[in-house]
């Protein structure tokens, strides 16, 4: 049955779309604003003694849940993560992390993870900083207007360590997707399973003596049968198994001799 404190405290909640809740082991504050119909603005607050504190807002759609546990023959409501919203269809996600790094995935929630298509970019900026936004306070007031501005802004000031662009499962990379990571200059696209490249995929590097390598993937490692095209022109076939080279394979012979390479004009085209 339950109490007249516990019905108080839901139907504020529901009228109002407005709360907060801290929770033992590291603080979790919550704000939920609605915005329209299912549209809502949710921020978060986590403190941690390693990594200090991590600020999360999310734009978009959502969907309520109140969950109620028993104890001592009295029900209670208690708030998950996110509240008693979860991030659910199209949104976005604005994190801030120490040491000035920042995340906005732009795309599908499924249950407060990211599921279906997605757009994800990790960067480093002064923006927020510039901005004065370092607690949860400076973010509370904001309007939608404001948080676009603020977007655009962070968007053309900032330096790109990774963007990811694809499809997601469980938060995490899954199914097919193009992954630029800044810090080794590569571009990879093709298959990905729980975060990792896995399966067939092609990666160019800006850099370095090898173009590109297409072929096989397991679990963020070349594996499997892969072309190798060279800055030199030159392109050879190798067989790979967790990273490591088992062997060049030949692609073609002349009088009976096996060759294992040859001379190929330069290829710099886009994946």
């Amino acid at each position: 049955m339950k109490t007249k404190q516990t019905r108080k405290l839901k139907n504020a909640t529901i009228k109002r779309h407005r709360h907060r809740y801290q929770q033992r082991g590291g603080e979790i504050y919550i704000q939920t604003q609605r915005i329209q119909n299912d549209r809502y603005k949710i921020i978060t607050a986590e403190t941690d003694d390693d990594t200090g504190i991590l600020l999360h807002l999310y734009i978009g759609n959502a969907k309520a849940i109140f969950p109620v546990s028993q104890g001592c023959g009295r029900e209670s409501i208690s708030g998950p993560r996110h509240g008693s919203y979860l991030f659910h269809g199209k949104g976005m996600l604005y994190s801030l992390y120490p040491d000035n790094v920042f995340l906005i995935y732009e795309g599908m929630f499924k249950n407060n993870e990211r599921s279906g298509k997605g757009k994800q970019t990790f960067f480093r900026s002064k923006g927020p900083i510039d901005h004065g936004i370092q607690t949860l306070d400076d973010l509370e007031g904001m309007t939608l207007e404001q948080v676009n501005e603020l977007m655009n802004l962070l968007s053309s000031n900032n330096d790109i360590l990774e963007v990811y662009d694809g499809t997601w499962q469980n938060g995490m990379k899954h199914g097919k997707g193009k992954l630029l990571m800044n810090l080794d200059k590569s571009l990879y696209n093709g298959d990905f399973q729980n975060g990792m490249m896995h399966g067939n995929g092609k990666i160019l590097y800006q850099t370095g003596p090898i173009v590109s390598y297409d072929g096989g993937w397991y679990a963020g490692q070349m594996h499997g049968l892969g072309e190798i095209v060279y800055r030199d022109g030159h392109t050879s076939r190798s067989e790979y198994n967790h990273g490591n080279l088992i062997r060049h394979l030949p692609i073609g012979s002349v009088f009976g001799r096996n060759f294992f390479s040859s001379v190929t004009p330069h290829v710099f085209g886009s994946l």
